[in-house]
């Protein structure tokens, strides 16, 4: 809250409920994208993420204020859109050197279980704390099928191929 404080005092607005309006909360966002993230060090640019965690908080206390009935009006926080970014998807040469690492290679039984992990996050798109967490109970052989629970504690059920079942 020290920015939107500071944004006011800039800004010539009043430090009161009167500044709580759906057109100072428009200002303070461009104001937020436009100002400096360490002015001394020159033109150092919030990300959009940022502007987004900072309006976030904003929105988060003006509910407060409204359900403690310390609003007037419900004030409108207009969120900027975050861009999409779509992961990375290894080459085939990438991922020869992968299955070619001496982590891989080999008849151990840690390469053999790096390996199994490897190649079910390949095929089903889990992520490594989804398939670190996975019981015998959660992996059906006959139907190709995984139990998985994943963030926000909730289960999905997940195809997996016949060449992982090998």
């Amino acid at each position: 809250f020290l920015l939107f404080d500071r944004f006011l005092t800039e800004s010539g607005r009043p430090v009161d409920n009167r500044s709580l309006t759906n057109d100072t909360m428009m200002a303070f966002a461009v104001w937020l994208r436009n100002e400096p993230v360490r002015p001394t060090r020159g033109s150092t640019q919030r990300s959009i993420a940022g502007v987004h965690a900072h309006l976030r908080d904003i929105r988060a206390w003006l509910r407060f204020l409204e359900e403690e009935r310390l609003l007037e009006e419900r004030v409108k926080v207009e969120f900027p859109k975050l861009p999409v970014h779509l992961f990375p998807i290894l080459s085939d040469q990438e991922l020869e050197r992968v299955w070619t690492s001496r982590y891989l290679t080999g008849k151990s039984d840690l390469a053999t279980c790096n390996r199994a992990m490897l190649g079910l996050m390949i095929d089903t798109g889990l992520r490594r704390g989804e398939v670190v967490a996975l019981q015998l109970e959660d992996i059906d052989l006959r139907d190709h099928l995984l139990t998985v629970t994943g963030k926000g504690n909730k289960q999905r059920r997940v195809p997996f191929s016949t060449s992982v079942r090998v």
